[in-house]
C-alpha cells in the first residue's frame, strides 16, 4: 500500500517556522503555514510561505486562494484560535470562515 508523506512532515527550503500544520481552508484543501509568531510590533501570524495539500487544487485556484485579504484572515484566525478570551476564538472561527468564504 503506497501512502504519501503530509507536507507537515517535510523538512521546508529556508528556516521557516511552522506556525499552522493542516490549516483546514476548505473539506478537500489543506494548507501547512511557515512564517513568524507575533512580536510586540506585530499584532498577528505573518505568514510567508504555505504548502497545500488536498484535492481540487489547479493553478488559477492557487491564485485566488493565496490574496492578501484571505491571507489577512487566515493569520487572525491563527493569532485568536486557542485564546482563554471566547469572544477572542469566535472571531477566530469567523475569520477562518471569511477566509474560507472568499473562495
Amino acid at each position: 500500500m503506497n501512502a504519501s508523506t503530509k507536507a507537515a512532515y517535510l523538512a521546508p527550503a529556508d528556516d521557516c517556522v511552522l506556525i499552522g500544520s493542516s490549516y483546514e481552508l476548505t473539506e478537500t484543501i489543506s494548507l501547512d503555514l511557515y512564517g513568524e509568531f507575533p512580536t510586540s510590533d506585530d499584532e498577528h501570524y505573518l505568514i510567508t510561505k504555505i504548502t497545500t495539500h488536498g484535492a481540487g487544487i489547479n493553478g488559477m485556484d492557487l491564485i485566488e486562494m493565496f490574496d492578501p485579504g484571505r491571507l489577512d484572515f487566515m493569520a487572525k484566525a491563527l493569532t485568536f484560535k486557542d485564546d482563554t478570551d471566547p469572544n477572542k476564538r469566535r472571531y477566530a472561527a469567523d475569520c477562518k470562515h471569511k477566509a474560507a468564504c472568499l473562495f
